[in-house]
């Protein structure tokens, strides 16, 4: 999945779970599958991630 996806890339102070941030997943499959993330930090900045990640045939989430 990509919550192991990012684990294992080590992504640093990514953190979903934690309930002083509050965003919204959008995921894209195709080719390449990309994951963006909007979330409002507890001062008020909002950020975006994007991933990017190649879809390999027969994984399956």
């Amino acid at each position: 999945g990509w919550m192991e996806w990012l684990n294992q890339r080590g992504e640093p102070n990514l953190h979903f779970d934690d309930p002083s941030y509050s965003g919204f997943l959008h995921l894209s499959s195709g080719p390449r599958e990309l994951m963006s993330v909007y979330f409002t930090t507890p001062a008020g900045k909002t950020a975006h991630l994007v991933f990017e990640r190649a879809n390999v045939p027969g994984s399956k989430e």
